[in-house]
């Protein structure tokens, strides 16, 4: 996450000193507060515009320092989920580098570098911390106070010496990764190899058990290779368990470290594949006792390997000290008290197995919440931060305090492991609280190692007790009053229940194998668009050459919209004479309107006057065309007349006049 300052932003980049930064600032008593996700890069991180004018900062480190730093946290606190770990994965780091190079070859760390380095205007080196630092606050109008920056203590990570002293290369392969990074060392300064890198390509053993010499080759086939829950060594050979489990076994070999197995009598209370059994007799232990309701079917093969007299005792995890003899040095119940339904009952019988001033190893999953306040979480099916087996999960206030009840003391915490969410499952919605409590990496859920010792006395003079004038042993005693008086009830399961179990089993290992498959297929396609992601990065460096090009068109023409803004202000002057001129023009056309409007109503008038005559002059014409018709019949009727007379007229002309009739006057026509 971010941390912003009144003036600046901090961005932490993994592995170079963040937790100082951020420290040294708090302790400086600069205001600040969070924003962002863990790690996350600044494009990624949502800003407002307040935060956005502030100045970005960001430190980096030596190339190789940083890619030995990476890998040594890997391999301590466990290997994370991201794409970049999963390329890169080993536990050799000289095959980390090989693989980080040929997964990244412009350079693995200017890769994890470049999204802070696109965005950050000041880069400090972790090699010049304080001054670097005190030179970018003061940079960004920060009140710093020296005395404090140069009296706080250098925050580090406590890295086991094994994963340190494992921690080399030959010199041939450091030089290829600097050369890859090439342009991170040329931008920052950074030349030379750390001479304490150069070594030889080795395996780090860390996560794996040592279980001594070898009686007979022990060689294990894929069924067989599936029991293992615990990576080990044996005859210098090496058995690599589930990924999943490396970093709490590491853990807990750590734990086993502090104890000296010599002529000790030891026992797993749920031992699974018996790894842990068989390192403590590899250690000296005289007597090893396995206690498991199933044990893993490679164990028989692992004793016969190393010939060994560890006695492996069929029963569950409740109620041990009934099937298993004698009291024991050193008792361990690992990976199983968040699977324990009746939790307390557990604990009480690993107290019961313990000889007096007894060591007891401890590993269980837990809920990093409520600090301060005792507490348990008990889901149920999909409320479990894992699986539905997951039943019931302590904070470490309440895992503390339900181990003291039962007489144990001096705990001491080997590892606290961050686990990740499953977003998809019930838990990732439950309420609790989001800020302040979890892990540095936002993790609510986590794995605990721890060993305590068992003495009731010692126990009794918690101070805790005393107001109430009672002791650990007098609670202890009146709880197991309700128990009956033979102790804890064995249970057998019915073979049809352990034949549906093995079904289960089956059915579950064979949807794991198809979701392996689909998984293994996603993370191909997901390297296929980091590849898209790297070109589009390259495009993106390209653009922000165009950008800052941009900006300096920008600022000429700010420069011509300064002088076009002064133009306008005079044209502002000249538009409000023309709206006064506008406004007497709209008077003189409001008349203009008026008179329009009598002018309309006249021509409606007369357009009125002019219909009814155009309907007089077309009465008028049909008149004069009937009348016209009627002359024209006339005319023809003259003109049959003139004929006819014509025609008479020469008829008469033509006659002779008769001599015996008397003289007669023609008649008139």
């Amino acid at each position: 996450m971010a941390l912003v300052l009144p003036h600046s932003i901090f961005f932490h980049v993994g592995r170079t000193a963040g937790h100082f930064v951020r420290k040294t600032i708090r302790e400086m008593g600069i205001p600040t507060y969070d924003v962002g996700a863990f790690h996350d890069w600044p494009s990624n991180i949502p800003l407002n515009e307040t935060e956005k004018k502030k100045l970005f900062f960001c430190f980096v480190r030596h190339p190789l320092a940083w890619l030995k730093s990476f890998w040594c946290h890997e391999m301590q606190f466990g290997w994370s989920k991201s794409d970049y770990s999963s390329k890169v994965q080993s536990d050799s780091f000289a095959e980390f580098l090989t693989k980080a190079v040929e997964a990244y070859p412009d350079g693995p760390v200017m890769h994890a570098f470049q999204p802070f380095l696109l965005q950050c205007k000041e880069v400090g080196r972790q090699e010049n911390l304080t001054a670097d630092l005190r030179r970018i606050l003061e940079r960004a109008g920060e009140q710093v106070v020296p005395e404090v920056l140069e009296n706080t203590g250098v925050t580090t990570v406590e890295i086991d010496r094994e994963i340190l002293d494992a921690a080399t290369a030959p010199k041939e392969l450091l030089e290829k990764v600097l050369q890859a990074e090439a342009d991170l060392c040329l931008q920052f300064g950074y030349t030379g190899i750390p001479k304490s890198m150069i070594g030889p390509s080795n395996v780090c053993l860390a996560t794996y058990v040592p279980l001594g010499e070898s009686h007979l080759p022990l060689t294990l086939d894929a069924v067989a290779s599936q029991d293992i829950e615990n990576a080990f060594t044996l005859g210098g050979k090496c058995f690599p368990g589930p990924k999943s489990r490396r970093r709490s076994t590491m853990a807990i070999q750590q734990a086993m470290k502090g104890i000296d197995f010599r002529d000790k009598h030891v026992i797993g209370v749920g031992c699974m594949d018996g790894v842990f059994c068989l390192h403590a007799e590899s250690q000296g232990a005289t007597r090893v006792v396995g206690v498991d309701r199933a044990p893993r079917a490679i164990l028989e093969r692992l004793k016969q390997a190393r010939n060994s007299r560890a006695e492996f005792v069929r029963h569950g995890i409740y109620g041990a000290e009934q099937s298993v003899s004698g009291k024991f040095d050193v008792v361990f119940c690992l990976r199983w008290l968040q699977m324990a339904r009746y939790p307390l009952l557990l604990i009480r019988t690993l107290s019961r197995l313990m000889k007096q001033g007894g060591r007891l190893v401890l590993n269980t999953d837990y809920l990093d919440c409520y600090p301060g306040v005792p507490l348990i979480y008990t889901p149920v099916g999909s409320e479990a931060p894992i699986n539905s087996y997951g039943c019931t999960y302590f904070n470490k206030e309440g895992l503390l305090n339900a181990l003291a009840c039962f007489g144990f003391h001096d705990f001491v915490i080997h590892a606290e492991l961050e686990q990740g969410i499953d977003e998809s499952r019930d838990f990732a919605r439950m309420p609790f609280p989001k800020q302040g409590v979890f892990h540095a990496s936002e993790s609510l859920t986590g794995n605990i190692t721890l060993s305590c010792t068992w003495s009731p006395a010692s126990a009794d003079a918690d101070p805790r007790y005393a107001s109430d004038r009672v002791t650990s042993q007098l609670l202890v005693d009146f709880w197991d009053q309700q128990l009956p008086a033979g102790g804890v009830a064995a249970h057998q399961a019915d073979e049809a229940t352990l034949a549906h179990l093995r079904d289960r089993f089956h059915v579950f290992y064979a949807e794991s194998k198809r979701l392996t498959e689909e998984l293994n297929a996603a993370t191909a396609a997901v390297h296929d668009r980091d590849r898209d992601l790297e070109n589009t990065r390259r495009d993106v460096i390209e653009r922000t050459d165009d950008l800052v090009a941009t900006r300096q068109l920008l600022a000429k023409r700010t420069q011509d919209l300064v002088g076009t803004r002064k133009s306008l202000a005079e044209r502002n002057d000249d538009l409000a004479a023309t709206r006064q001129s506008l406004a007497e023009r709209t008077g003189d056309l409001a008349a203009t309107r008026k008179s329009l409007a009598e002018c309309t109503d006249d021509l409606v008038t007369t357009r009125q006057i002019v219909v009814e005559r155009t309907d007089d002059l077309v009465a008028t014409r049909r008149l004069l065309i009937d009348r016209t018709a009627r002359l024209e019949q006339m005319v023809e009727q003259v003109k049959v007349l003139s004929k006819e007379l014509a025609e008479a007229n020469a008829r008469c002309a033509t006659a002779e006049p008769s001599t015996d009739s008397p003289e007669t006057t023609p008649p008139t026509p």
